[in-house]
């Protein structure tokens, strides 16, 4: 990515406490040729869940094709904009 991206975008396509479930959802977009990755996040009061998104994405071209391939699989999804890992603070 060329330094001047700030933004990363993730499409996320489940939340689960399970992670067998996480990544039951990951083989399904798998088949529809969807690579995504399940990450742990634990939420206060909530413990541990496992997001199941796809990127990231910095262009609304790629955002939109992959969100029209989750619509047409009857797949919702949210689109979650996260700042890029700030690697040059950590030099």
């Amino acid at each position: 990515l060329p330094p001047s991206v700030k933004e990363l975008y993730f499409i996320q396509v489940g939340a689960f406490q399970n992670p067998a479930d996480a990544d039951n959802h990951k083989a399904q977009l798998a088949i529809i040729g969807l690579e995504s990755n399940v990450e742990p996040t634990t939420l206060p009061d909530k413990g541990t869940w496992y997001r199941v998104r796809i990127g990231p994405f910095t262009k609304v071209e790629d955002i939109n094709r992959v969100r029209q391939t989750l619509a047409q699989n009857g797949i919702k999804s949210n689109l979650v904009k996260a700042k890029a890992e700030k690697t040059s603070k950590m030099n």
